[in-house]
């Protein structure tokens, strides 16, 4: 009979499969690095639960805070939005103060469709309403129903409110058209202004302009001659015309120091204008000087003889007519 070792079997000697020291070694680094993970792995998602709850948490702060602020803020500065949120965070506060009495009417929440209704109209500077809607109360169905009258008037308050920001918004459009409507009128009253002020500048300057044509013209017509020391009036030389009768326009150049086609030029629009009367006898210049043109002046009556002179002859030659007019001057020379 074969004898047969610990490590022999049917198919003959099986290996060594003892654990060593380095195996163990190991195995137990393996284990270590496995908790190492999984304790990184529980941490991990421990922090981001208790972020999120942080997060929740901090959120549910900060929609506290902003529903007091609403609650705490005036009416008339809120938007729709906030003052639809305002008043949910109210009837909200009603509902958590008020007592439920199970024999003594609804609970809190389902009388929000008058208390906080009337709470919420007003506050948004409503009247409650005149006949509020009575409560519903089947005792088979008081849960469900209550509920519904509720959501009504809730949705009956928020149709409300609506309604009054509409209002507000029209109030407010028509305030600015009214603003509008101001402005453009202030600013036609104030081209109105300033049109007439131009108008009546214009009035003035041309009202000073006639008047400074109207004293040059009074001038023009009272003076005959000027230089810039000696003025001679259409009546100073009427005057002299009157005593002398017969005036060279050449001397009267000289006197005044002007052009001789000026005296002769101004003689001309006394005659136009009826002031003087008279013949003005032109002559050519000779030898280079000056002419021997001469004024001669004649009243209105020796004009009419002269005048009837002329008509009662057929032809009259310049020589007979000079020969006429010294008959006419010579008694008062």
């Amino acid at each position: 009979m074969a004898n047969y070792g610990p490590n022999d079997g049917p198919l003959g000697t099986a290996p060594d499969i003892s654990i060593g020291a380095s195996d163990a070694l190991l195995l137990g680094v393996s284990f270590a690095g496995f908790l190492a993970l999984a304790w990184s792995v529980y941490s991990i998602v421990l922090t981001k639960l208790k972020t999120a709850r942080e997060l929740l948490e901090e959120e549910e702060e900060r929609e506290i805070s902003y529903d007091e602020r609403l609650a705490k803020a005036d009416v008339s500065t809120l938007n729709r939005a906030q003052r639809r949120a305002r008043a949910r965070h109210i009837m909200k506060q009603q509902r958590r103060v008020a007592p439920h009495h199970p024999h003594h009417g609804p609970p809190a929440e389902e009388d929000e469709g008058h208390g906080g209704r009337e709470l919420l109209l007003e506050q948004e500077g409503e009247a409650p309403f005149a006949e509020p809607v009575p409560a519903f109360r089947d005792e088979t169905h008081h849960s469900t129903a209550q509920n519904l009258l509720s959501r009504k008037e809730r949705q009956k308050a928020a149709k409300q409110v609506e309604l009054q920001e509409r209002r507000l918004l029209e109030e407010d459009r028509r305030r600015e058209q009214k603003l509008a409507q101001e402005a453009a009128m202030q600013r036609k009253k104030e081209r109105e202004r300033k049109r007439v002020l131009e108008a009546e500048q214009g009035r003035k300057e041309r009202e000073e302009q006639r008047r400074a044509d109207e004293l040059e013209g009074y001038r023009a017509w009272k003076v005959f001659l000027e230089d810039g020391e000696t003025i001679l009036t259409v009546g100073e030389w009427i005057r002299e015309l009157r005593e002398h009768r017969v005036v060279g326009l050449k001397d009267l150049a000289e006197r005044f120091r002007i052009g001789e086609a000026a005296v002769r030029n101004r003689i001309r629009e006394l005659l136009e204008e009826s002031r003087v009367s008279g013949v003005l006898e032109e002559s050519p210049a000779q030898d280079g000087g000056g002419s021997d043109s001469v004024f001669v002046y004649l009243s209105p009556q020796e004009m009419a003889t002269l005048a009837s002179y002329v008509k009662g002859r057929d032809k009259t030659t310049a020589k007979e007519l000079a020969a006429r007019i010294e008959e006419l001057v010579a008694p008062t020379q």
